[in-house]
């Protein structure tokens, strides 16, 4: 398993494995699976292959990784999407609220 540190500097190898395909393994303090999962059956978020709550209230998450996909700070005509993503945005807000969910049960599990 390959491991690049162009995204960020303190990205090291975590674990070897026999798998050809690369994954992104990120480590949060607080994480809500649920919307997680809902987001990413929407297509607004990457899979979700696994998570793990850590030792000292940690999460690690793996999530599949998109190899061609470009930092939005990098993207020199992102203005151009801004409505676009507000407009996406709300109707995403709007459909977990439809499924019954609102910020107060949203909240991220500590």
């Amino acid at each position: 398993m390959a491991f690049s540190t162009r995204f960020k500097p303190y990205v090291r190898q975590y674990r070897q494995t026999n798998l050809t395909r690369m994954v992104l393994v990120k480590f949060v303090r607080r994480y809500f699976p649920e919307l997680h999962g809902f987001c990413a059956r929407s297509g607004h978020a990457l899979a979700l292959l696994a998570y793990e709550r850590l030792p000292g209230g940690w999460y690690g998450l793996t999530m599949e990784y998109v190899a061609n996909a470009v930092l939005v700070t990098k993207y020199r005509r992102i203005s151009k999407y801004f409505e676009q993503w507000k407009i996406d945005l709300h109707r995403l807000v709007a459909k977990f609220h439809d499924a019954g969910w609102h910020q107060g049960n949203c909240t991220c599990r500590p």
